[in-house]
């Protein structure tokens, strides 16, 4: 917020210097970023709408420096009779509060010159006299206001509803926008004339034409108007400071002070009376706290008499029982709610440099990971031990052509969505990785090793939310050089992919995994598979289709391959059974042998490993391996040719050619009888 200081000392009479009271307010929570021109330019956090006024400003520097507060004039009224036949709100919960005053006889100029002077020095246009009035006391004491020109309304009652669906109005922005049921609106006679707390109407706007204005002053909800400034992507002056909360008592006080400013410089004429309704109960709250708390947690030793006098610098008042002390929080103070906010409040008045530095009287607690993210740990040593490096991506992310519903749920979306890139939860990190490798490749990086751990979210089909941890890989350029001294290398591609999935299973020690081919949205429609453990899919990998690469996430049209892998964790970890064996160095030496069959073209590799694997000798089989994949005019349509080859080892003795032969005749009877191959 831009903050005039000489409209600030006018409440915080003191004669230390500006940049005193920017640090006093600074190390009491309220911080001034820059002081620039005779402004300061303080950091409101969420939770303090107090501080949007230099009223507010004032009593909290007045209260870090200790010294009285000059609050602005608060103008009293005859005519405290408060009329409500006019005003019907539907719903007290959106709107508690709803006041206006009737003026007649408005000569709507210029402003005056020194209210220009300080509504331009906090960042806003002067517009009119009237307008300019409303927002210099929004300013002043931080309640929003607006005007209506009265003769522009039909007259009769005044409701505050939601909207209906598909209700259409024209805003002072000179927008039309289409309301539904989630935006709260002020109605004249059933008519929209505006957006409650957001935005008046083009149709009752107040022009240097009007001469007789109805003025408002309510207290919204600030759940109801964040929700209508965020359906409509509309924020104005006035939706910041009730998004952050107004103070409930300010409404009458602020008819009081516009009433004083409109007569004074517009010669205009109010009513004798306020219209609306103002509840009747007191907004006051209580906190109950014990000063033995106050000191455990801030490791001082106050008395009573100390911390009753921090507290009231703020306007806190309090009383005691004899055992505990009740704080009574003033209206303006909403983000009070428990006793350790009192307790914040004392250290900072008693000023956080100056609270003692003790270590903890308990022991701190043993801690540890829990068994979910010990095991994600383990995993990421394992990736970045093979050169990956990781990444940590937003939770939230935009719909993607590279999702899988069927892995991830179906997607959860966010209903007031701050773009169209944050609009909804992930239900898989490979979009997100591939948006980053996407933008390190527009950087000229050839070679980018990337992988991620995270939590992703689905929508089930019963409606229920879910989570789960995931690992996601991605690799795309040369991965290792097979020979220092020459340009023959290896780069990622799907193989990679799988080659790094496996490893990943073999250190673990989960058995009975499978490959199977399989189609999924952005892969290439050859060089994709699910990944079994068993009957369950655990994951993918996959190599991605460049094209849609290029088009969707904007890679380089000549970056090379790009492959990698999503696998649910927490099944992972049920799975893992990681029991490490060592042996010796092998004495005897292996035989390797090829063997070329002849298969049907839709056998799979894997459906052709597994049989040959079962057919073998497992205390004499160390390897098996592709060798080649042929296809062409010297087979026959349908068929293809696979290259096998087969390293065999004994623990004992040097294997003997019968007994090699012996192997590999099982494996082409148990090829023959399962997937009806013929030797090549």
């Amino acid at each position: 917020m831009k903050l005039p200081i000489e409209w600030l000392r006018e409440f915080v009479v003191t004669d230390i210097s500006d940049e005193s009271i920017a640090d006093a307010l600074t190390m009491a929570g309220l911080e001034v970023e820059e002081i620039s021109d005779g402004v300061f330019h303080t950091k409101v956090t969420p939770n303090r709408g107090d501080w949007l006024s230099v009223a507010g400003t004032a009593r909290e520097a007045c209260a870090a420096l200790n010294i009285p507060s000059l609050m602005p004039p608060s103008v009293p009224l005859n005519d405290r009779e408060l009329r409500s036949s006019s005003v019907n709100i539907e719903n007290d919960q959106d709107c508690p509060t709803y006041l206006f005053r009737r003026f007649t006889g408005v000569n709507n100029t210029e402003s005056p010159a020194w209210m220009k002077a300080r509504l331009v020095a906090a960042g806003m246009r002067p517009v009119n006299a009237v307008v300019d009035i409303t927002n210099y006391v929004m300013l002043e004491i931080g309640q929003p206001l607006h005007a209506f020109d009265s003769d522009k309304l039909t007259g009769g009652r005044i409701t505050i509803r939601r909207a209906a669906s598909d209700e259409c109005f024209m805003a002072l922005d000179d927008v039309e926008r289409t309301l539904s049921p989630e935006i709260l609106i002020v109605a004249n006679e059933g008519v929209p004339v505006a957006i409650a707390g957001v935005m008046g109407g083009k149709d009752t706007e107040v022009t240097n034409r009007s001469r007789n204005i109805f003025v408002e002053s309510a207290h919204f909800s600030p759940v109801t108007v964040r929700r209508s400034s965020k359906v409509l992507g509309l924020s104005t002056e006035a939706s910041y400071r009730f998004e952050r909360s107004v103070d409930p008592a300010l409404p009458m006080r602020a008819i009081q002070r516009v009433s004083e400013l409109l007569t004074e410089c517009c010669e205009a004429v109010p009513a004798d009376y306020v219209e609306g309704i103002e509840p009747k109960a007191d907004l006051a709250k209580t906190i109950i706290f014990r000063t033995a708390r106050v000191n455990e947690i801030l490791g001082t030793q106050y008395v009573d008499g100390e911390i009753v006098t921090f507290l009231a610098r703020l306007g806190i008042e309090c009383t005691n029982d004899g055992v505990t002390y009740a704080a009574h929080i003033p209206s303006h103070r909403p983000d009070l709610i428990r006793e350790i906010d009192i307790i914040e409040e004392v250290a900072r008045m008693a000023g956080f440099g100056d609270l003692p530095e003790r270590l903890p009287s308990n022991p701190l607690p043993s801690t540890g990971d829990s068994p979910d993210g010990a095991f994600a740990q383990k995993l990421r040593s394992q990736l970045v031990g093979q050169g990956f490096q990781e990444v940590v991506s937003h939770t939230l992310n935009g719909p993607s052509p590279f999702e899988q519903n069927d892995l991830g749920g179906n997607r959860v979306d966010i209903r007031q969505a701050l773009s169209a890139d944050l609009s909804g939860l992930r239900t898989l990190l490979i979009p997100n990785l591939i948006n980053i490798m996407g933008h390190n490749l527009r950087q000229r990086t050839s070679e980018v090793h990337l992988f991620e751990v995270g939590k992703v979210f689905h929508k089930a089909a019963d409606g229920k939310y879910g989570e789960r941890r995931s690992l996601a890989m991605l690799t795309t350029g040369l991965i290792a050089y097979k020979n220092p001294l020459s340009d023959n290398a290896q780069s990622a591609d799907f193989f990679v992919a799988k080659g790094i999935t496996e490893s990943l299973f073999s250190w673990l020690g989960i058995t009975s995994v499978s490959y199977v081919v399989s189609n999924r949205n952005g892969a290439h429609p050859l060089r994709c598979a699910d990944i079994r453990i068993g009957q369950t899919i655990v994951g993918y990998v996959a190599e991605f289709d460049s094209v849609l690469l290029h088009e969707e996430a904007d890679f380089p049209a000549k970056a090379a391959r790009v492959a990698g892998f999503e696998l649910d964790i927490s099944a992972l970890r049920e799975m893992s059974r990681p029991v490490h064996r060592y042996r010796g160095i092998p004495k005897f030496p292996s035989i390797t042998r090829d063997l070329a069959v002849v298969v049907n073209e839709s056998a799979s590799y894997g459906d052709i490993n597994t049989v040959a694997t079962n057919a073998c000798s497992g205390e004499l089989l160390e390897e098996i391996g592709l060798r080649s994949v042929y296809t062409g005019d010297k087979l026959e349509t349908g068929k293809k040719s696979v290259a096998l080859f087969f390293t065999f080892r004994a623990a004992d003795r040097t294997l003997v050619e019968s007994e090699i032969e012996h192997e590999l005749a099982n494996v082409l009877d148990s090829l023959a009888t399962n997937l009806n191959a013929t030797i090549r």
